[in-house]
């Protein structure tokens, strides 16, 4: 049962498929061939309202549209001339005096499941300029109910004005333009009472729609390459004519029939010439086309205006575009140049399209000559983010005033994309077909890898001096990356080998995205004073620097989290969050052999506190647990606090109360021993509205610093009693001994 339940269902949506229309559609309204005489006259029996708003539609043919009102009576309806039927036309007689009427000429289904541009064309007009008129919508629906009252309809275009004269050569164009894709949609012609301009004449119009058809054009994507040539009935593999007594000259003036340019046209806006497709002839003498080129022959010394016009492309986000071509002329002091231009608003009328420029005069001064070995290569690049371009060549009069006419020729068209994405650890891929000047305009300031291992370097390729000096290159294993690139790594499948000496800096982010790298990687840190501090490595070492210590968390009590030395013989693995002990300050290099793929939140976690490590900086520490200076504990943060990367902090998961600080403490109890050496210090501190009184047993320059080992100020002590203004609210270090200014 449920076999035949499933097929039964299949069947219908085949049918429901089948009934669709697909583009291109040309709407056919009439009435119904057997009431229509030889002569174009139409005589409908039993019906004396045809070819008026009240006929019986059982008598047309208007290839399953439906003509409904929602408002008053009036409907849209085949009409008649003196009796005679009038081609593929619809009409309204609007009588918007009172009631308003409101009206919906509904197409069939129509398939718009192509990823293409749409145009939805037709022509419209009314009677005299003295009469009331209608205004038209053009809506669609993707879910049609049967019903226009309760359908939901889009608005495709509104207060369409139909302009004076009814007849097809004066009626207005309404062009519209779509990228709307559904498998299944109807579009309909709204009519209902203007809003605007009602108040003429006394008399209702006649509203006349014809000429609707719906066409798509495929949108083209990056990479593209043009190809102009003949209609293979013409010509053969090698481009050779078949008939060698053609006449060239047909094929120029009829460039619909001959020529398959894959979308491209060629108009005409001032003069009558065209672009065409130029010829030659072989080394046997036989008549050939030029391959994948077009010419234009410029003969006046008035403005001649044409476009040699794309078709339509998406220009998508995060892509350079490079437009390349070749050109040349025949001779050196034509009149004409040739203009790069785009437009976003183009639907098939040159004149009333927005045209951008992209570059002007593409021929080179100096440059003469169309052969393949004359003609020189010129290129524009824009990062235009459009759903629906077209690019097109169009000619231009220079200021030369001598009267010098002649070909100018074109070829080898191609768009190609140099396109970036980024993902949210800050790795950055670059596909596609780079430049040198697109790798040195890509912004790399909070990148962490930069793979280039799909593009073809540029030899002169050089990248912004402002990048993240912690960024990894990654490159084919086969690609060679100038000697000034920092960070290089070659991949080899799924491993990467490092080039040279991997630098990591401090304070920069870092992240290792996909490709495990072996070869010496270093870290280095300066540590200004002694104590404790917090590290996360994307590197395992197995030597300490000298004066480093290294803890691991290993459990937690109530408020008090422990640390324990690493047991002997066991590294510093990557990715893993410890406390460090510093018991000689400077700068500490921490060396390694292998970068694995880095963990976005190393973490370890012990009851409700989870020990985070982190390789990017976190500009805002609120409600994280941060390690003091002085190794005693960790302190909640707030606004006011940083973590810069390599650095590791606690979170609390919330199962228990959040209290303002941490005890670090040592085994499975009691706190560790690194502030024995605190309280050898010869400064006492106490502080008081936003005061700090320190008493030294000798005159000495010491140092503030945050908790992040950050140099806040120099101060120079006497012998005494000091008092310090000017530093802001919260908990600092100096010598080793935690501060809080109150």
């Amino acid at each position: 049962m449920k076999k035949i339940q499933l097929l039964i269902l299949l069947a219908v949506m085949a049918v429901a498929i089948q009934a669709q229309e697909s583009l291109p559609y040309v709407a056919n309204w009439n009435y119904q061939n057997k009431y229509i005489g030889d002569d174009g006259s139409v005589s409908v029996p039993d019906d004396n309202n045809a070819g008026k708003w009240n006929a019986n539609q059982n008598y047309w043919d208007i290839g399953g549209w439906t003509s409904v009102n929602t408002e008053g009576e009036r409907l849209f309806f085949v009409p008649l001339s003196s009796g005679n039927k009038i081609e593929n036309t619809m009409e309204f007689g609007d009588r918007q005096q009172s009631p308003s009427q409101t009206a919906f000429l509904i197409s069939p289904a129509l398939y718009f499941g192509n990823q293409s541009i749409k145009t939805i064309s037709f022509k419209c007009g009314k009677n005299k300029d003295d009469q009331k008129s209608s205004n038209l919508e053009i809506v669609y629906t993707t879910n049609f109910t049967g019903d226009a009252a309760t359908t939901e309809w889009v608005s495709l275009k509104a207060n369409i004005l139909p302009q004076t004269g009814l007849k097809v050569d004066v009626m207005g164009n309404v062009i519209i333009t779509t990228n709307i894709t559904a498998p299944s949609i109807h579009i309909a012609i709204k009519a209902y009472k203007a809003t605007e301009n009602f108040g003429v004449g006394e008399k209702q119009a006649q509203i006349r729609i014809t000429e609707f058809t719906v066409t798509e054009k495929e949108i083209k994507t990056i990479p593209y390459t043009a190809t102009w040539k003949h209609k293979e009935e013409y010509i053969d593999a090698n481009g050779v004519f078949k008939d060698q007594n053609i006449n060239l000259n047909t094929l120029k003036n009829d460039p619909q029939k001959y020529y398959n340019l894959e979308g491209w046209e060629s108009i005409a806006t001032a003069g009558n010439k065209l672009f065409y497709i130029p010829t030659t002839t072989d080394n046997n003498k036989k008549k050939v086309e030029v391959s994948n080129a077009m010419e234009y022959n410029y003969t006046a010394v008035t403005n001649e205006t044409s476009y040699m016009i794309s078709p339509i492309f998406n220009f998508p986000e995060n892509t350079s575009k490079k437009i390349s071509l070749r050109c040349g002329r025949e001779k050196e002091d034509i009149v004409a140049q040739l203009e790069l231009v785009y437009s976003t608003d183009y639907t098939g009328d040159v004149s009333t399209a927005t045209w951008i420029s992209m570059k002007e005069n593409l021929i080179p001064n100096g440059q003469v000559g169309v052969g393949a070995s004359k003609m020189l290569s010129i290129s524009a690049t824009t990062d235009l983010v459009a759903p629906s371009v077209v690019i097109a060549v169009r000619t231009m009069k220079t200021e030369i005033t001598s009267p010098m006419t002649g070909k100018l020729r074109i070829a080898n068209f191609t768009i190609t994309g140099a396109t970036h994405t980024t993902d949210a650890d800050g790795a950055m891929k670059c596909t596609g077909e780079w430049t040198a000047e697109q790798l040195a305009g890509l912004s790399l300031a909070d990148i962490t890898s930069l793979d280039l291992t799909a593009i073809a370097i540029p030899s002169d390729a050089t990248l912004n001096a402002n990048k993240n000096p912690n960024c990894l290159i990654y490159i084919n294993q086969d690609a060679t990356a100038p000697n000034t690139w920092k960070n290089v790594v070659k991949i080899n499948g799924e491993n990467g080998i490092a080039e040279s000496e991997i630098r990591i800096t401090d304070n920069h982010p870092f992240f290792n995205t996909q490709y495990p790298i072996s070869g010496t990687v270093i870290y280095e840190r300066n540590y200004p004073y002694t104590g404790s501090g917090s590290l996360c490595l994307p590197f395992p070492i197995t030597n300490l620097p000298e004066g480093i210590k290294v803890q691991e968390f290993t459990n937690s009590t109530g408020t008090t989290v422990y640390f324990n030395d690493l047991e002997e013989g066991t590294s510093v693995q990557a990715n893993t969050p410890y406390i460090v002990d510093i018991t000689s300050n400077g700068t500490k290099n921490f060396t390694g052999t292998e970068i694995p793929v880095t963990i976005a939140e190393p973490a370890v976690t012990h009851g409700a506190y989870t020990f985070k490590g982190t390789f990017t900086n976190i500009p805002d520490a609120t409600g994280l647990y941060i390690l003091d200076p002085t190794g005693t504990g960790f302190a909640i943060g707030t606004s006011d606090n940083t973590i810069p990367a390599f650095r590791a902090y606690i979170t609390n998961d919330g199962s228990q109360k959040t209290p303002d600080k941490l005890t670090r403490g040592t085994g499975g109890g009691g706190t560790t021993n690194v502030s024995e050496h605190i309280n050898n210090s010869s400064l006492l501190f106490t502080s008081e509205n936003g005061l700090l009184h320190i008493i030294s047993d000798k005159a000495q320059l010491v140092q503030l610093y945050n908790l992040n080992g950050q140099k806040v100020k120099d101060i120079e002590l006497m012998n005494g009693n000091n008092t310090v203004s000017g530093i802001a609210k919260g908990i600092y270090v100096i010598k080793n001994q935690k501060v809080v200014i109150k």
